[in-house]
């Protein structure tokens, strides 16, 4: 329980004091498996891997820490993984340096009573993500963020807050919310309900999302965390099929990614999870 409501999960510790960095041996070995599936796209469905890194709210709002001590300077396992990641070859989005430039702005990019950033900080992963799909794909440029409607709503509490036994109808928190302008291929719904910061069970499960405006637009398949949720009706819309894995399935299924032709295998991945990557 940090300070002014600001509340971080207490296993961000190990990752907030530097104690998770990988090994030398640890990082070659992923550095070399990341990279064999980089070349396997390329040569097998000339795609491409695109890893979208988060980092913990503690990484952006560390002065609102619990007095547990002073972070390490040394290197994190984020930074770690976006050296690893664009060694291999990959298509890395950092939001870490971008975050940081939004962290005092009247939006919100993370809640204080959830785990999550908002939909609004994972715009700018999408802006980032769609400005350099784009230029394969050029129908699939990113929308202008006058489309999404952010603003900041009160809604009951979120997860971190329920994680402590407590009624969610009994506070309130005001964070930042889309209204989207658009329609996607989205069926789903995305929060546990219109006065909730909680998300839904729906979009934790596999998805497929057929767009009917889907000409020049490319064929994705997304690996995620639970970060992934406040985007991935974003995406969709932009994209021709978007295959919506279960949540914290991060197989390399090479069959499936044959099958379904992909043209890209997005990653959304925050700090909490890096080590999935490798897997």
């Amino acid at each position: 329980m940090g300070k002014d409501f600001h509340l971080f999960f207490s296993s961000t510790a190990d990752n907030y004091f530097r104690n998770d960095v990988l090994t030398e041996e640890e990082a070659n070995f992923a550095k070399q498996r990341i990279s064999e599936r980089i070349t396997w796209l390329d040569q097998n469905l000339t795609a491409k891997a695109i890893y979208i890194l988060v980092p913990n709210p503690n990484e952006i709002y560390g002065e609102y820490m619990p007095d547990i001590g002073e972070q390490p300077k040394v290197q994190s396992l984020h930074e770690q993984t976006v050296n690893i990641l664009t060694e291999a070859g990959a298509v890395v989005i950092d939001m870490k340096p971008i975050l940081e430039q939004h962290k005092n702005d009247e939006l919100k990019i993370y809640h204080r009573t959830d785990s999550h950033w908002t939909e609004y900080a994972a715009y700018f992963a999408y802006n980032e993500l769609f400005s350099y799909i784009k230029q394969s794909f050029p129908a699939a440029a990113p929308r202008q963020i006058e489309d999404f409607g952010f603003k900041n709503e009160s809604r009951q509490v979120g997860d971190l807050y329920t994680d402590l036994w407590m009624d969610e109808t009994k506070l309130y928190e005001t964070s930042t919310y889309s209204n989207l302008k658009f329609e996607t291929p989205n069926n789903i719904k995305k929060y546990k309900n219109s006065n909730s910061t909680l998300i839904h069970d729906d979009p934790t499960k596999e998805h497929i999302f057929y767009n009917e405006e889907k000409k020049g637009k490319p064929e994705v398949i997304i690996l995620r965390d639970s970060y992934s949720i406040m985007m991935f009706d974003f995406i969709a819309e932009r994209c021709a099929t978007t295959t919506l894995r279960a949540m914290w399935d991060f197989r390399f299924d090479r069959e499936l990614f044959k099958s379904l032709d992909i043209d890209y295998c997005i990653y959304i991945v925050s700090d909490m999870n890096l080590k999935n990557l490798y897997k």
